[in-house]
Formats: C-alpha cells, sequence, structure tokens
C-alpha cells in the first residue's frame, strides 16, 4: 500500500515510542516485535480503506494498539514470554488448566464479535457524524498534521541544509539509532539542499517532499523523523532493482549537521 508520507510519519513515529520501551529484549527480538506492530497496521489499514486511508483511521487503528509503555517490563517483559506453567498451575490438572484455556478463547471471541459490530454500526453513521459535527472534527484534523507535511515556503523546509548519511535500512521501521545497519562504508556520503530547489549533486533537485533526478526521471520521497528528540531524514533509494525489477526501495538515513543553514542566506554562500 503506498500511503501518504504523512501518515508514513505517524506510523514511525508510533513504533519509535514503542521502541523506546523494549531495553529488556534482545536486538533480534526488538526487530519482530516492531515489524509486527508495522505489518499488523499496514494490514488494518487496507482492510479498513476501500480508496485511499486517512489520517483519523490511522489514529483509531493505533488507540485500538497496546500503548507504548506497556510494552516495558512492566506489561510486556521477558517474563511475559515464557511458556512454564506458573507455579500456581503446577498442581491443577491438565483438563482443569484446558477448561480455562477454553473459557479464555471464549471470551475472546465474544470481544471479537461485540468489536466488529460497534466498528460496522460506527462505519454506518460516520457520514452522519461528519456532516454534523464538521465544525469540531476540522481542528482536529489541523491537530494531527506532523509539521514536515504543512505547505511551507521553499525557504521555510526543515529539508533546508546540509544532511551527513549514516546508515542505509530496507525499511523506516529498521532503524535503530544506537545500532548501525550498514556495515562498510556508504557510497553516498552527504547531501545539502539549497532554497532554490537545487542540491549539491548536479544530477538532483527537490520540490516538496521529493528528490528528481534529471537522468532516469526517477521521484524518491524525502521523510523526516525524529527520534529520542533527534531530527533523521529517510531518503529512497532508487536503484536499478527498484526501476527495472520492480523492487520496494531501500533507505538512506541521514543526521542534520550540527550547524543550521540561515534561512535568508543565497546558494552561492551555501557552499562550505
Amino acid at each position: 500500500m503506498n500511503l501518504p508520507i504523512e501518515l508514513k510519519a505517524r506510523i514511525s513515529e508510533h513504533i519509535s515510542h514503542v521502541r523506546d520501551h523494549l531495553n529488556a529484549f534482545a536486538s533480534d527480538e526488538q526487530r519482530e516485535i516492531l515489524d509486527s506492530i508495522e505489518t499488523h497496521i499496514h494490514d488494518a489499514l487496507a482492510i479498513r480503506s476501500e480508496e485511499d486511508p486517512t489520517r483519523e483511521q490511522l489514529e483509531i487503528i493505533i488507540a485500538e494498539m497496546d500503548p507504548p509503555e506497556s510494552y516495558g517490563s512492566n506489561g510486556f517483559g521477558p517474563e511475559q514470554k515464557s511458556k512454564t506453567i506458573p507455579p500456581s498451575q503446577q498442581n491443577e490438572s491438565p483438563g482443569r488448566r484446558w477448561g480455562k484455556t477454553n473459557t479464555i478463547i471464549l471470551l475472546a471471541v465474544i470481544a471479537l464479535i461485540i468489536v466488529a459490530i460497534i466498528h460496522l454500526q460506527a462505519e454506518s453513521t460516520a457520514d452522519q457524524v461528519i456532516e454534523s459535527d464538521q465544525a469540531e472534527a476540522a481542528p482536529y484534523e489541523d491537530r494531527l498534521k506532523p509539521a514536515t507535511t504543512k505547505a511551507l515556503a521553499a525557504d521555510q523546509s526543515p529539508i533546508i541544509g546540509k544532511w551527513t548519511a549514516i546508515d542505509f535500512v530496507s525499511s523506516v521501521s529498521e532503524f535503530n539509532p544506537t545500532h548501525t545497519n550498514w556495515e562498510g562504508e556508504l557510497e553516498l556520503k552527504s547531501i545539502q539542499f539549497f532554497v532554490d530547489g537545487k542540491t549539491d549533486k548536479p544530477w538532483w533537485t527537490w520540490k516538496d517532499n521529493r528528490l528528481l533526478h534529471s537522468v532516469d526521471q526517477s521521484e524518491a520521497e524525502l521523510l523526516i523523523v525524529t527520534v529520542n528528540q533527534s531530527e533523521y531524514l529517510f531518503m529512497e533509494w532508487i536503484s536499478g532493482d527498484v526501476l527495472i525489477n520492480k523492487e520496494k526501495p531501500q533507505y538512506y538515513v541521514f543526521k542534520r549537521n550540527t550547524y543550521k543553514v540561515d534561512q535568508n542566506i543565497t546558494r552561492k554562500s551555501l557552499h562550505e
């Protein structure tokens, strides 16, 4: 599913919050948990959206999921993953434990049926709610939009400035600021964005959140994500496998240089 940039940014933000509470897990377990969360969100959006998914649908899905803090040691720690029988149940007969399991399954099925009924009722009245409550819905939508997706003048874009490459990942959720995924030297070392839509690479120009290649006419998505109060720029890497074999693009990850570019400086003075 090709999601708008604001939905990708919101999903990445939620996954980042979950990652902050996974210190009790090994790195491979963290990756498994984060991948399952991202897959669940994408599947839920595909089910609920006949056309393009909306920010409101995404927020409903995230609200129905376990909060990020529940994945910590007090809610989803290693002790919850143990398959051993608790001491209180060691003296119970297998039949009694099986009866308890059936009861839990039955309750879970009933809960799913109730949720499905509520969801169908909500969909049948959605148009009426939006029409009658339009005055309150608009401010709510504005409040949900991330800053990077607002319509900004060219000299106000957060992309402007020099970014240094630090990693190369297959997906945004794979990035971990404390552990480099790519081993070896990165082919692309840095990129600098100027206010006039040009970059320090003559074959690349940019507009809004897109990087345009003058030779192969490809367009790469640019996405700024905040992780642990630090900004990272994710750039789709449009390789031959993407253009010819239609494979899913991977991402270069950049971190902003320590200096900040003065938005009133001319392009010529931006060169080092």
